[in-house]
């Protein structure tokens, strides 16, 4: 199976539709670990899950792709903290998916392309690892903001509201990638901490916060006396949404209004 005219012939011959199905199973399956490891020890990484129209061989070395593997049968087998409090027990597929594509953490677009081509991942899977991708960043300065007690309940609600209702996966993602380019799993302790302070702060379900806006678009537009919507109607929501994080027991309209007033140098409306 280490033979490069035998992985060609895998590469273009066999459906992606039908790598996809099998790939499936295994994601799913009892032990993808194990699947995973299969496929490495046959060299088969490239030739099942990028592009078959691109370049073989630009993914990472073997070593860093297990490790990911084991760090997320780490999570699942031995760390109920984090595997409990991200639900990872809800859709195991979706996980093994994502550490599958953590060789792609810096490249969204070629991520979502070999995800969509290798293994014919659907739109939902491709669309949440894409925004693993981006979103990544900001989940790695929110949780270190938390570790050295500079974060505000505002700051990491915003994070959370902008990772959506995915923010679960989106965080396990951000985690292995951690744990793949790291010699030890020190970072787990950090991760352990932000979930709790997301547990503490009541901001598991940051999303629900654009339903309940004291101040919305018109009424802002209103507040400021400014009679059409521009550019800066986005950073003037965003202002009222982390305030609200920030005031949630005390958030008023009237307050809000008072807020937004002081900032009008700030959105460009001086």
């Amino acid at each position: 199976m280490k033979d490069k005219s035998i992985h060609e012939a895998l590469r273009l011959k066999i459906s992606r539709e039908r790598v996809g199905v099998e790939i499936g199973k295994i994601f799913a399956g009892p032990d993808p670990y194990a699947g995973l490891e299969l496929i490495e020890s046959f060299d088969l990484y490239d030739t099942v899950f990028a592009d078959p129209a691109s370049t073989p061989g630009h993914t990472q070395a073997q070593g860093h792709r297990q490790r990911t593997y084991a760090a997320l049968q780490w999570i699942t087998t031995e760390s109920r903290h984090i595997c409990s409090s991200l639900k990872v027990e809800d859709d195991v597929a979706v996980a093994w998916f994502l550490a599958a594509y953590v060789p792609w953490c810096e490249d969204a677009k070629a991520a979502v392309a070999a995800a969509r081509e290798g293994i014919k991942a659907t739109n939902i899977w491709s669309k949440l690892l894409e925004d693993s991708i981006k979103n990544r960043a900001a989940i790695r300065e929110a949780v270190s903001l938390v570790n050295t007690d500079k974060a505000t309940r505002g700051a990491i609600g915003m994070v959370m509201r902008a990772c959506k209702e995915t923010w679960r996966f989106q965080v396990l993602y951000s985690l292995l990638c951690d744990l793949t380019f790291a010699e030890d799993y020190g970072k787990v302790p950090e991760y352990e901490r932000f979930l709790t302070y997301l547990q503490e702060q009541k901001l598991e379900d940051a999303t629900s916060i654009d339903k309940k806006l004291v101040l919305k678009g018109n009424e802002i537009k209103s507040a400021l006396g400014v009679a059409k919507a521009g550019s800066w109607i986005k950073a003037a929501v965003d202002m009222v949404t982390e305030w609200q994080f920030d005031n949630e027991d005390t958030a008023t309209k009237e307050a809000a209004t008072e807020m937004i007033k002081s900032r009008r140098q700030e959105l460009g409306l001086e």
